[in-house]
């Protein structure tokens, strides 16, 4: 029971990905009463936020000494300063601060093929926030359905500030909408990255290639 209820984590079954909804909605140990897809749907979430600065490998990443394709997952990491459920506004809080160092590059991952059939191996720090924000959202609707009655997380609240990598002075809010249902359920909302596509790529990290060179100039 409990490898299966593991193994709704992710994945597919059958070709679906609703996993959760494979398992019983509740099981018997003698006179117990187990909730599967109850159990399922938390430890998935809690997968989804629990990252932060603590889980990367912040020594390896200082000096140079990560494999380049785990470059982003450990940056993603790094870059959460907090992520909390409070119980009292069903919502999750997570705070992003990222240095300049950090956007000014694209950082390497996986190989991840594009809808236009290319191949990347490197991703901008910003651009996988939001990525990873969408899909933390996809996770919290879908495991609302099993979790409901119990609890359930209405929205994610994120915040993403920019600092010196010298001074830590605060140099740019980006300005993320909370996500949350909202509106009919046929609409369909554009991407983070469409919302937010001053912010993104290249363009965004290019200001802040100017301005570390400035400093090295000014030095």
């Amino acid at each position: 029971m409990i490898a299966r209820i593991a193994e709704a984590h992710g994945g597919k079954v059958n070709g679906s990905r609703d996993t959760i909804g494979t398992l019983n909605s509740s099981d018997l140990v003698g006179t117990i009463k187990i909730r599967s897809r109850l159990l399922a749907a938390i430890v998935r979430f809690a997968d989804e936020i629990c990252e932060n600065s603590g889980r990367a490998a912040k020594y390896l990443l200082k000096h140079g000494n990560l494999p380049t394709h785990n470059l982003i997952y450990h940056k993603y990491a790094a870059s959460i300063l907090g992520s909390v459920y409070g119980s009292d506004d069903r919502r999750v809080n997570i705070q992003f601060v990222l240095t300049t160092d950090d956007v000014s590059q694209s950082w390497g991952c996986e190989e991840r093929k594009q809808e236009d059939g290319s191949v990347i191996k490197s991703v901008y720090l910003i651009d996988e926030i939001l990525d990873r924000l969408e899909k933390m959202d996809r996770e919290r609707k879908y495991c609302n359905i099993h979790t409901r009655g119990t609890y359930a997380v209405e929205s994610i609240r994120a915040s993403i500030e920019i600092v010196d990598s010298k001074t830590h002075e605060t140099l740019d809010k980006i300005p993320v909408p909370e996500l949350m249902d909202e509106g009919y359920p046929e609409n369909v909302h554009s991407s983070l990255k469409s919302q937010l596509k001053a912010y993104c790529g290249s363009d965004y990290a290019a200001k802040y290639i100017t301005t570390i060179s400035g400093e090295s100039n000014g030095r």
